[in-house]
């Protein structure tokens, strides 16, 4: 169950370059605008509220859903999310809603539509780039800063999060800002950071 709450943050935190909007929703109902700055998989995570222009720590079980709002559609660059299912079939979009009782929303740009997909049933997430003559790297909103239990600390982008059967195929891979890949174990991971750029 922890690998699947770590994609429910993870995927959430996305925000496109062109000033989208996060909205976490509590199981109270209350709702807070900002990004997500910090997070302890299944513990808890910082949340920036702009509205008060300030810091909140939530345990991860008040949270109901975060919403991210659609990025402008003359976007040309940025980041989508690309879902491979146990199914094999590959969804490309944007995730606009992930609630912790197990939904995903995910807009698909070419149906201008949105689709509901279970967790359970994601095989593996990736990022996509919007503009193919920019890297990843390049259309990042932010810098994702992973801490492991075991120590290290990289910075870059979570590139692909995979969500095998047993331990050993469930990582990430992150794209470091100094362009080389490294897989990290979702076991392994002790804290995320979020660091706008």
């Amino acid at each position: 169950m922890k690998r699947f709450l770590i994609i429910t943050i993870l995927l959430a935190c996305i925000q496109a370059i062109d000033a989208q909007t996060t909205t976490l929703v509590l199981r109270n109902s209350k709702e807070y605008v900002g990004r997500i700055t910090m997070q302890r998989p299944g513990i808890d995570l910082v949340f920036f509220d702009e509205k008060n222009d300030e810091e909140i720590n939530l345990k991860w079980s008040e949270i109901a859903s975060i919403r991210t709002s659609l990025r402008n559609s003359s976007a040309t660059e940025g980041l989508n999310d690309e879902l491979t299912l146990l199914s094999g079939s590959v969804l490309t979009g944007q995730i606009t809603e992930q609630s912790m009782d197990g939904t995903i929303t995910l807009y698909l740009d070419n149906k201008q539509k949105s689709i509901n997909v279970e967790r359970k049933n994601i095989l593996r997430t990736r990022k996509v780039a919007l503009n193919s003559a920019k890297t990843l790297l390049e259309q990042r909103p932010y810098t994702n800063t992973v801490m492991t239990k075991s120590g290290s600390t990289y910075d870059g982008l979570i590139i692909e999060q995979h969500y095998g059967k047993i331990p050993s195929e469930q990582y990430l891979v992150l794209l470091t800002t100094k362009g080389y890949n490294v897989n990290i174990n979702f076991d392994d991971v002790e804290r995320y950071l979020y660091i706008p750029e």
